[in-house]
């Protein structure tokens, strides 16, 4: 079997012969020779010329603070919805987001890796083939009004943060478009509903807001023959039963600890993918290598074992967060150590 039969089998239940893992090494000859997947991501046009420095093709001004993570956005386009009427969603259908070379950067190490139609020829051979959608809906309406005023928003200005919210929503529909042309076997959003205690507002107002845009999205996905993965960080329990209502196939969790793995399994076990790391605040970052591995193994075990239904994921900008290599090297080796045993039945 090769990866990618491998990969749509954990995802479907159909008894992979073991856990895929995902890994991002800093090797330009081939970054993902020790993963099953390759996830590609787009860049924004080239003919883009920024009014103001840090301004993204969204009008997003950003200010990065120390280079090791993403930033912040400082200054919102649409700091007022009187600004509506007029602003411009970016085209998701150009060309050259999928051919030019993609410009990226490690702390203030800057460079640029191949465009996503040239990875796909170079890396993917018989891997699966994951099309990266970027920030996603809540966090780009984020972006665009503010963390606090979009909240507002959904409450005292419905009409018009729906007619934000449908004309986003427009734009990844159009990027799930472009990769399925190009061959994606599945997309991936990123989107983070939660904090550390809880969802960003009340279940009921995630269910009459985003579900129903995230349901669009993800039968656009099936439609074009794709997977729909989800990433969201923070506690977002009392949405996953919603998310698996919609069909949502693979839930990328990177605190799976906040939770509880025992309680996915048993609650969601079977129903949906997980696609996890380690707890990258719980344990990933203070533990024991040892304790890593049986962490891992934990996973596997509760997550795994419904003839599939849990991949490896390792953390991609580990620099990001300060880990360290050996415990990023102890969770990899632990998934393919613990991965290749038989699962147990559930």
């Amino acid at each position: 079997m090769n990866r990618f039969d491998n990969v749509i089998r954990a995802i479907e239940f159909e008894s992979p012969e073991w856990v895929p893992v995902y890994r991002l090494l800093l090797n330009p000859e081939n970054p993902w020779i020790e993963s099953d997947f390759i996830e590609v991501t787009c860049t924004t046009p080239k003919d883009l010329r920024p009014s103001r420095k840090g301004e993204d093709e969204w009008g997003c001004v950003w200010d990065n603070l120390g280079g090791k993570t993403m930033g912040n956005v400082v200054i919102h386009p649409l700091s007022s919805l009187d600004k509506l009427e007029d602003y411009k969603i970016p085209d998701p259908y150009l060309e050259e987001r999928f051919t030019d070379p993609i410009p990226y950067r490690i702390g203030e190490f800057k460079f640029e890796i191949p465009g996503s139609k040239d990875q796909y020829s170079s890396w993917a051979e018989d891997r699966y083939f994951l099309g990266n959608l970027d920030i996603t809906l809540f966090q780009r309406l984020q972006f665009l009004r503010g963390a606090d005023t979009i909240l507002k928003d959904i409450y005292l200005e419905r009409e018009k943060a729906e007619e934000l919210a449908d004309r986003v929503t427009d734009f990844y529909l159009g990027l799930i478009d472009m990769w399925s042309s190009i061959g994606a076997h599945g997309v991936i959003a990123y989107d983070d509903f939660g904090t550390q205690q809880g969802l960003w507002m009340r279940p009921q107002i995630w269910r009459e807001f985003f579900k129903p845009r995230y349901r669009k999205m993800v039968k656009v996905a099936h439609d074009r023959g794709m997977h729909f993965f989800l990433h969201s960080c923070g506690y977002i329990y009392d949405i996953i039963g919603d998310l698996i209502e919609i069909g949502l196939d693979v839930l990328q969790l990177d605190q799976p600890e906040l939770s509880g793995v025992d309680r996915l399994a048993k609650d969601f076990g079977g129903n949906i993918c997980f696609f996890c790391v380690v707890d990258i605040q719980k344990t990933l970052q203070t533990a024991t290598s040892k304790e890593i591995e049986e962490a891992a193994k934990h996973m596997i075990e509760m997550l795994g074992s419904f003839d599939g239904g849990f991949m490896g994921r390792a953390y991609p900008q580990p620099e990001a967060i300060d880990l360290k290599s050996e415990s990023v090297d102890a969770m990899c080796n632990a998934f393919r150590k613990y991965g290749k045993y038989p699962r147990r039945s559930v």
